[in-house]
């Protein structure tokens, strides 16, 4: 809906809002109250949480609280007071106290959205003295579904066009088998990248080598070999398709780069656990050289590119 971060929301933007009589919609709700006092607290906080969870389920979105709306169109904008949340409240910061420890502790599993850092947000915008609107915004979360635990029987809602649904057995049944997807895909990219770290081992070593005759401990290479080893079975597929694209091709690129370290470089004696690409090839067999080399440079730097694209799109996919 916004076209900028949650913290670069003015009033102007929410004035603009009410102008343009935008509706609910499944990532949009309007609440005229804030309020967690008087009778019924446990309701108004279940009810406060079964709306956050319902976008979570859904798409995510935004809440703006203070806004009166009519048939789900808005008309004006209304505000609230910190003591018309609670009348213990001081100041606007017990409000924000309060919404984000009612999200942290009311919900289960805890809302993430596609990047790690991603959680429920949320925005007080003065519109007058001690009068305010606040914002929630709330991403699509990687672990739905979601319910409340503030009370005991805690549903699992969805975001409907207007108003929050229970979702059904099947929604239920289809968000846990991609959530037990997600698990299953994350444990296994923790499990690439400590086999394969970006920052010590084979990894930097084949991004900065040069081949061109210069000796290399063949220890260097480990990571790559356990890799090889390790990752070419069915117990180490990823179930997003296409992680599995990027594996099974890194898959590929390593074991060709492999061979041709095998087929082409040869133990230094003077150095043991040291092996070079011959340097007399360079003057007695120039094409051969010039092509290893070549070869086996271009590998690396197919490898290194696959390893972090796999890498970068995990944690964003995953969330990790």
């Amino acid at each position: 809906m916004f076209k900028k971060s949650i913290d670069e929301i003015t009033l102007s933007d929410i004035e603009d809002i009410v102008k343009a009589k935008i509706p609910e919609s499944k990532t949009l709700d309007y609440k005229r109250e804030l309020s967690f006092s008087g009778k019924g607290k446990e309701k108004k906080e279940k009810n406060f949480l079964e709306d956050i969870v319902a976008f979570a389920n859904t798409l995510g979105g935004y809440i703006i609280y203070g806004i009166e709306e009519s048939n789900g169109v808005p008309k004006k904008i209304v505000g609230f007071g910190v003591k018309d949340v609670d009348k213990n409240f001081r100041n606007i910061e017990d409000v924000l106290l309060k919404l984000e420890s009612i999200i942290e502790d009311g919900i289960e599993p805890k809302i993430y959205g596609e990047n790690p850092e991603e959680r429920c947000k949320i925005k007080p915008i003065e519109i007058q003295d001690e009068k305010f609107v606040v914002i929630i915004k709330i991403p699509k979360s990687i672990y739905a579904p979601h319910r409340t635990i503030i009370s005991k029987g805690g549903k699992f809602k969805k975001r409907g066009e207007r108003k929050n649904i229970d979702m059904s057995y099947e929604e239920l049944k289809t968000a846990f088998l991609k959530s037990g997807y997600l698990n299953s895909d994350r444990n296994l990219l923790k499990e690439f990248i400590e086999t394969l770290p970006s920052t010590k081992g084979s990894i930097p070593f084949i991004k900065k080598h040069n081949m061109a005759g210069y000796p290399f401990k063949v220890s260097e290479l480990k990571d790559l070999e356990r890799f090889l080893e390790e990752w070419n079975n069915a117990e180490r597929e990823f179930l997003d398709e296409d992680l599995e694209k990027l594996r099974k091709k890194l898959l590929t690129l390593v074991r060709e780069y492999l061979a041709e370290i095998a087929g082409n470089t040869w133990p230094i004696p003077e150095l043991p656990g040291y092996s070079a690409v011959p340097r007399e090839w360079e003057i007695e067999q120039p094409k051969r050289f010039k092509d290893v080399v070549t070869k086996l440079h271009k590998l690396a730097g197919e490898i290194i590119e696959t390893h972090q694209n796999l890498i970068r799109l995990g944690r964003k996919k995953l969330g990790i």
